[in-house]
């Protein structure tokens, strides 16, 4: 049901919403016409055969992305869907530049990243089967997000997602390092807390989903826990995303040049505030015109 429901509403709804709020939202990067917009090209990849997930989410992606404002190769806007949030890695050397960069932009967001660290809150990548019950309680803290209403804080249940944990479950590397859904999570210790069955010993406050299509990574998930976000633990999340998708010699991260975080139309202007200050910007989209 609650996947029926976002199906249509990212279908049918979203982009009459995103035609009204389009111009205004350009305006906020200080951009007065489409046309005036760089664009990135997009390279998913084919299948790898390592995996099933390879080929599924190739699939998924073609579509996703072909719901986005597009620059097809001989210079054609089409303005479907949204307008793509977009942080190029590019722009940045490496991730001294990038944190530089946010502090000028907005010195609060470095310094709230800085404040959740001397908190004791900590970065690291996760099994999500170890913590159902805490991802549950995250995502029912709020029933209303900068993105709208939260679904789940109604209808989702432990059992929907699995169950609590009755045994540890390890993090497995990914199969394809090109093609992958890996989960990092924002933790404070907590001696003898438990997941189900599972000492845990570490509370998760908040957490993001990523998936890795060819040369970007895609923000699915990125919630925190309703208590823990005056204490900064977003911004600690968002900076430790980009110190790790730039670290050198790491193969899973290698190749890696843009981060997408929905459109620049969805949620308020909280949401969008917040993406400009992780230097997030409005981009069209350049993909294999088979795929436009």
């Amino acid at each position: 049901m609650i996947n029926a429901i976002a199906i249509f509403f990212a279908e049918k709804v979203e982009p009459l919403i995103f035609s009204l709020r389009r111009s205004r939202r350009l305006q906020e990067f200080r951009i007065d016409d489409v046309s005036a917009l760089s664009s990135v090209q997009l390279a998913l990849g084919e299948p790898c055969r390592l995996g099933r997930l390879c080929e599924r989410l190739i699939r998924l992606y073609r579509r996703y992305y072909a719901r986005y404002a597009q620059r097809a190769p001989d210079g054609r806007l089409f303005l479907r869907g949204g307008i793509a949030a977009v942080l190029s890695l590019d722009d940045f050397s490496d991730f001294a530049m990038y944190r530089a960069s946010v502090g000028k932009k907005a010195s609060f967001f470095a310094r709230k990243a800085k404040k959740a660290a001397q908190i004791g809150y900590s970065v690291r990548v996760f099994n999500r089967a170890n913590h159902t019950p805490d991802l549950m309680d995250i995502r029912k803290s709020m029933k209303f997000r900068a993105f709208g209403p939260v679904l789940d804080a109604f209808f989702l249940t432990l059992k929907s997602m699995g169950g609590a944990p009755a045994k540890f479950r390890p993090v497995r590397p990914p199969d394809c390092q090109t093609h992958w859904e890996i989960c990092l999570g924002v933790f404070l210790d907590c001696p003898g807390y438990v997941q189900g069955g599972v000492v845990v010993d570490t509370r998760l406050v908040a957490y993001v989903r990523l998936h890795r299509v060819g040369n970007l990574v895609r923000f699915t998930d990125f919630m925190g826990h309703r208590e823990h976000l005056p204490n900064g633990v977003m911004m600690l999340l968002q900076m430790e995303i980009v110190r790790w998708l730039m670290r050198d010699g790491d193969a899973t991260v290698a190749g890696i040049r843009f981060v997408t975080y929905g459109a620049i139309e969805q949620g308020s202007l909280g949401l969008l505030f917040w993406k400009r200050k992780a230097l997030f910007r409005p981009v069209l989209l350049e993909l294999p015109y088979a795929e436009i």
